[in-house]
């Protein structure tokens, strides 16, 4: 008895004298993911929540990392040291990280962005853990995704479908990792986020929780106090969002009958139960079976209608195109002078149609084992030069990835090409590079529809050479036929179609007119 007393009595001493005994089962890993665009109001509230957990609420030994996002840049981590909250607070192992980070968070100004990017969090909270400790993290920023590669993916007043989640496009989907097990996530928004539609913001929550849980985190509050979000021993939720077959779309949570035309690539697999596509305006894409009987002119009305400028060559009549079960990437251009001429005055819409009825015909007959569709167009930064832009079909990360050429990814990668957007210029060279990323491609099909912009054409067939010398076929497919038709205005590029005849010498494959 007396024994136990003393080991009872050693016990209770130890703990009073060493803190880390009785605290180590509280002591936490957090994160603070703070969106770079957030308001002076919000960045200092939470930062006078960073000096409680670092002052007096974390137990010492615990670990809280500041990024600032959508970056994902760290900018500083403190270790939660002992002593009194102003001791912990004026610890000089904790300057430099509080040197990092002051500047951030009493920043006056709101440049930047409100994104958060999501699908990223993931495997940087797996970078950047350095313990066992269970993971808390506060997000600081907008519930909108707003993906600049896809225009679609924009939250609001569209919503993914829960399909989404299953869909290897998906910016939810392709290589995500899984958040640390028991991770548990609060979300600091703006006021102007929750006051959305009420179904459009409730979507968003769900969808948000859904995929954290899918990847072995918990959502457990969105709302815009600061002070509540550091809350995480209740979730304000009482429910458990469940997966639901409900197609590959964006939708509008206000309208729950319609699925909209998906945005976004088709699904892989459709199932015969998922509701139909359905689109609310009939001209919302194009209709890639066959080209409108005239253009659209804005400015020139007696221009003729596009079919007297089209070259005799047709699909059928072409030199033989065959891929002998090989492995295919169409390489589409998407700059803007795929649906306006150069002095943006005529409406050129009708040639990405037909760009994209024949590069769909392609895609639906050609008799290969895998395909990609590489989508490109280049952002202005200066005079002379081109960020490039890419959209893919289908990806890895910010790669291309094969597809098997099964009739339901042909009908998929068909949706995709009508679902993304025109801008920019051509970085044509840089689009072939990122085709030959591709492991094991046999041929590539460039769709353009003249000269690239500031890469010189001798740099450009010089590349194709070395792809023929690797045995990569080249073909391309460009408006127009040489010689130029009698009577084609200004918008026919015989310089153009030149460079695209040249270029498919260079790569041992033919020019196509279209």
């Amino acid at each position: 008895m007396l024994t136990t007393f003393k080991k009872t009595l050693w016990l209770n001493v130890l703990i009073f004298l060493v803190p880390n005994v009785s605290l180590a089962a509280q002591q936490h890993e957090y994160f603070l993911a703070i969106a770079e665009g957030v308001s002076p109001e919000v960045r200092l509230a939470v930062g006078n929540k960073l000096q409680d957990l670092i002052g007096s609420e974390l137990a010492p030994g615990s670990l809280v990392h500041v990024l600032q996002v959508p970056s994902y840049q760290t900018l500083a981590t403190f270790e939660v040291p002992h002593g009194s909250r102003k001791g912990r607070l004026k610890n000089r192992l904790q300057i430099p990280a509080w040197q990092s980070v002051i500047p951030f968070l009493k920043n006056p100004e709101t440049k930047g962005s409100m994104q958060v990017d999501l699908p990223r969090l993931p495997a940087k909270l797996r970078e950047l853990r350095q313990s066992k400790f269970p993971v808390r993290v506060v997000i600081v920023g907008s519930l909108i995704y707003d993906d600049p590669r896809y225009s679609a993916w924009k939250f609001n007043p569209y919503v993914p479908t829960d399909g989404c989640l299953t869909a290897e496009y998906c910016p939810f989907v392709g290589g995500v990792s899984d958040f640390p097990v028991g991770t548990k996530i609060s979300w600091i928004a703006p006021a102007t986020d929750l006051a959305l539609d009420q179904p459009v913001i409730e979507s968003i929550k769900r969808f948000y929780r859904l995929f954290c849980d899918t990847h072995g985190g918990e959502i457990v509050r969105i709302g815009e106090s600061p002070s509540a979000a550091f809350r995480f021993d209740r979730s304000q939720f009482s429910d458990k969002p469940t997966l639901q077959k409900d197609g590959v779309a964006m939708r509008n949570p206000k309208i729950e009958a319609v699925i909209e035309t998906a945005p976004v690539p088709s699904p892989v697999v459709v199932s015969k139960t998922t509701t139909p596509f359905k689109p609310v305006v009939e001209d919302q894409r194009p209709n890639l079976e066959a080209p409108p009987a005239t253009p659209e002119l804005t400015k020139t009305p007696q221009t003729p209608p596009y079919e007297r400028f089209l070259p005799p060559v047709q699909l059928a009549s072409s030199p033989p195109l065959s891929c002998d079960g090989g492995k295919v990437a169409f390489v589409i251009d998407y700059s803007t002078s795929m649906v306006t001429d150069v002095k943006q005055e005529l409406d050129l819409a009708w040639k990405r149609k037909k760009f994209l009825a024949n590069a769909c015909q392609r895609i639906r007959t050609l008799n290969f084992k895998q395909f990609a569709v590489v989508g490109f167009y280049g952002e202005q930064i200066d005079k002379d030069t081109l960020d490039p832009q890419f959209y893919f079909f289908r990806r890895w990360f910010f790669s291309p990835r094969w597809a098997d050429g099964t009739a339901e990814n042909r009908e998929a990668a068909c949706q995709a090409i009508a679902s993304w957007q025109s801008h920019g210029g051509t970085p044509t060279l840089e689009a072939l590079k990122m085709a030959r990323r591709l492991e094991g491609i046999t041929t590539i099909l460039l769709y353009t529809d003249g000269m690239p912009s500031f890469s010189p054409a001798s740099d450009i067939q010089n590349y194709v050479r070395k792809l023929a010398a690797e045995g990569i076929t080249m073909h391309t497919m460009g408006l127009g036929a040489l010689p130029a038709p009698a009577g084609v205005p200004s918008i026919y590029d015989e310089a153009g179609a030149a460079f695209m005849l040249d270029t498919a010498k260079a790569g041992q494959g033919h020019y196509f007119g279209i």
